[in-house]
């Protein structure tokens, strides 16, 4: 079976929880040192597969996505704020949607 992708933005109102047995939290400007993306990994603590991603990390990502196996993957943007709309997280998700769907 294949993996289904999806997505969640931290940041915006009235955002939604995730059910997915993998959580990918994706802090690439930051890379963990701040709220952000701690913030988002702690929101997700309690899920089977979690994972910490940003570009430098992103392809041995994909790869411990693929092998944990899980069936539902959710990407969570944490760069998307009042003054920026977190493109950078949003191009390592699209990288880790190809790379590990494959």
């Amino acid at each position: 079976m294949a993996m289904r992708f999806s997505r969640l933005f931290l940041n915006r109102p009235g955002r939604q929880s995730s059910t997915a047995d993998t959580v990918v939290v994706i802090d690439v400007l930051r890379s963990f040192t701040t709220a952000a993306g701690v913030r988002g990994r702690h929101l997700f603590r309690e899920t089977r597969h979690l994972f910490a991603a940003s570009l430098v990390c992103a392809r041995a990502t994909a790869e411990a996505i693929r092998a944990a196996g899980g069936e539902d993957v959710c990407f969570v943007i944490t760069g998307e704020w009042d003054d920026r709309n977190g493109d950078e997280d949003i191009a390592c998700a699209d990288y880790l949607d190809k790379s590990a769907g494959r």
